[in-house]
């Protein structure tokens, strides 16, 4: 198991989120792109008592995105993100190559 960490920053002077006076959505995906490893020995999930996301997703295999949201984001702000990465079975010398895509929503007017 690997612990996986990494932040969101807001830096602009703008509130961002479905919570937000512009209701501009955030998105985060993550997804195994390439690599030897079996997407579905590969185990994805936010710690449970992690902060500033809407619903936590529960851990999942690879096999599919890992999909949640940020309702808000204010203006300045970093959001510090911790999951947990967990390797059912693999051969020595396998690996395993990631995304993560940060969506910021339309702009609707």
């Amino acid at each position: 198991m690997a612990k996986v960490i990494w932040g969101v920053e807001n830096t602009t002077e703008v509130d961002f989120g479905s919570l937000s006076k512009n209701g501009r959505c955030i998105r985060v995906r993550l997804g195994k792109t390439s690599g030897e490893v079996s997407s579905s020995a590969l185990r994805f999930g936010l710690q449970p008592e992690q902060e500033g996301v809407a619903t936590i997703p529960p851990e999942q295999t690879l096999e599919k995105e890992y999909i949640f949201e940020i309702p808000l984001l204010k203006a300045g702000q970093t959001l510090q993100l911790e999951a947990t990465l967990t390797l059912g079975e693999a051969e020595v010398f396998e690996c395993a190559e990631f995304w993560i895509y940060l969506e910021l929503g339309k702009v609707w007017i």
